[in-house]
Parts: structure tokens; C-alpha cells; sequence
């Protein structure tokens, strides 16, 4: 999606004129090559093919790009060498919120914010100094390497189901979903818990996509079916979560499980746990974060059975 340097989704007061220019890297100084003249259209092409209108963008003007959106605009960087000095070095010059003109500082647009509440994905500053502090032992590789049974053992349940001629999920998203709810809630894919995330998955899609486009915050505010319907699935997986975090606080398991962790850990400075908020958070950042991360790599192993199946 297009990102500013921060690796969001961003619109930004530009004082400098659209321009065309050729592929490539601009000079020093100049704003950086892209499509002039078409923020409506491109607005639409991004909320109907995105991949497509990304890959355009990258091929036609190069490995940065200013694409126009109303008033500001909007940066696509695939530059390896770009992203790893905006994500490494300089990350800290950079926010994670979409800008509009007159927009503080401070303050700005998250759209994962909706659902992730202020999570590491989303969090900035001395909140996410905070939280990263307290969360990173939760993923020691030696930890991690303890989940590589409960990969494995859902993988080969998953490939078993399979047979000649079926065709498969590209995104492998019942799997993926068995993955991160035994490993972050340590429940049974056919949990509701599971039902509601998977539901709260596919009709919010939409909404970072929205929320990037000029006054695509305020469609947010209307009435329409496909806004209460995503509206509501929030709502339902937040009541969930919750219900989780305050039966495991009454009745804990000294599981291995995400959930359990997070409510077990203390800051190393302080000593104070998080709240059920923090928690909250936190749990859906996992488990969403953790559903695309493991969608992906679970989609090798599925070709690599393919191919050793039999003809």
C-alpha cells in the first residue's frame, strides 16, 4: 500500500506542484517522481485493485513515489535500502498516522488503531519504548522454537484434509487461524473466539484502505451495511477478548499460551504488569499480525506438498 517513509499509509500537506517526471530516483531537493492530476481516480483504483495500482506505480516511476490524494499526498517506497534506513536508522523522524493539512504533529489518522486499540503496531513514542520492553522477552527464539509442535502438528492436520483437485486458500487462512489461536489464546480452531475473528477479518479489510483517501475517515460515521457490519464485528471480538482476559485473570492456567504471558509479565524497570487494555491490545496485535506473518510462511510448505504429492 502506499507508505511514507515511516512504512504507513500517510497523506501529507505537500507545498511542492505534482509533477511528471521520468522512473528512476529524483535529484536532491525535488520531490520525487509520480502521477499528476488524477487523486480521484487514483483514490479509486487504490480501494478497488491495489496490488495492481502499486505494481503500476513502481514500474512506471521507480522505487519511490509521490502519488496525489486531495490536498496531500501519499508515498509508495520499495527501495530495500530506503525502507531499511526509514525502519532502522532513521525511524524515529518518522510517525506511524496519516497527516492531513492543518492536522498537529502529534496527532493524526491510525486506522489499524480501530481494531488494535495502541498495540506495538500501532503505539509510538515512550508508550512503545514501554511495551516493546516489556513484550520482547515473550519472543526469545527459544520460546518461539517451543511453538515449532503445534506449527507442525496443525500443518500435517491441514495437508491430510487436502486431496487430488482441491483447491486451496492462497492466504491458508483456516490454518493460520488454528496457528494463532492455540498459540495466543490457546484455544480449538472451531472456538468462537476463532469465529469472531475470522469474521471481524473479513469484512474490516476495508477499512485501512478507506482511511487513507481524502475524507475516507468520515465514511466511518455513516450508516451504511458494510460500516455496521464491520462496526459490530469489533465490538463483538473487543466484548470476546475481554471476557477471556478477565476469566484467565480469575482463573489463571500458568499456560505457555500469548494470552497467558501477557498477563503474567512485568516491566523489567518498574515492575508494574500491564492492564487489561494494554493486554487487549497487545493479544489482537499478535494474533492478527501473527495471521498475515503466518499466512505467509505456511504458503512454501503448501507448494512444497503440492509437488511432492503424487500425479
Amino acid at each position: 500500500m502506499p507508505v511514507t517513509p515511516a512504512g504507513d499509509a500517510v497523506a501529507v500537506p505537500d507545498p511542492t506542484p505534482p509533477r511528471q517526471s521520468p522512473p528512476g530516483q529524483s535529484p536532491p531537493g525535488q520531490s520525487p517522481p509520480g502521477p499528476t492530476g488524477r487523486p480521484v481516480r487514483t483514490a479509486v483504483e487504490f480501494l478497488t485493485d491495489p496490488l495492481a495500482l502499486l505494481a503500476r506505480l513502481r514500474r512506471e516511476y521507480g522505487p519511490i513515489v509521490r502519488v496525489p490524494l486531495g490536498r496531500g499526498a501519499a508515498y509508495l517506497v520499495s527501495d530495500p535500502a530506503s525502507v531499511q534506513d526509514i525502519l532502522v536508522a532513521s525511524q524515529r523522524a518518522f510517525v506511524k498516522r496519516i497527516h492531513r493539512r492543518r492536522t498537529p504533529v502529534d496527532e493524526g489518522v491510525q486506522p489499524p488503531a480501530l481494531i488494535l486499540g495502541s498495540g506495538l503496531l500501532t503505539s509510538t513514542g515512550e508508550l512503545h519504548r514501554i511495551r516493546r520492553r516489556l513484550i520482547q522477552p515473550l519472543f526469545h527464539r527459544q520460546r518461539i522454537a517451543a511453538y515449532d509442535p503445534v506449527f507442525a502438528t496443525l500443518a500435517e492436520q491441514a495437508a491430510e484434509r487436502w486431496s487430488e483437485g482441491t483447491r486451496l486458500d492462497m492466504h491458508m487462512t483456516e490454518l493460520t487461524l488454528g496457528i494463532i489461536a492455540r498459540t495466543v489464546f490457546d484455544l480449538p480452531v472451531d472456538n468462537e473466539v476463532v469465529t469472531t475473528v475470522r469474521r471481524a477479518l473479513a469484512v474490516n479489510m476495508g477499512v485501512s484502505q478507506r482511511a487513507i483517501i481524502p475524507g475516507g475517515r468520515h465514511l466511518e460515521k455513516l450508516p451504511l451495511p458494510a460500516i455496521r457490519r464491520a462496526r459490530d464485528s469489533r465490538a463483538d471480538l473487543d466484548a470476546l477478548v475481554r471476557k477471556m482476559i478477565t476469566n484467565r485473570r480469575q482463573h489463571p492456567t500458568g499456560g505457555d499460551d500469548l494470552l497467558s504471558l501477557l498477563l503474567a509479565a512485568c516491566d523489567a524497570e518498574t515492575g508494574a504488569p500491564l492492564d487489561d487494555d494494554a493486554v487487549r491490545d497487545e493479544a489482537l496485535t499478535i494474533l492478527l499480525a501473527g495471521h498475515e506473518t503466518t499466512a505467509g510462511a505456511s504458503t512454501p510448505f503448501r507448494g512444497c506438498r503440492s509437488v511432492r504429492s503424487p500425479a
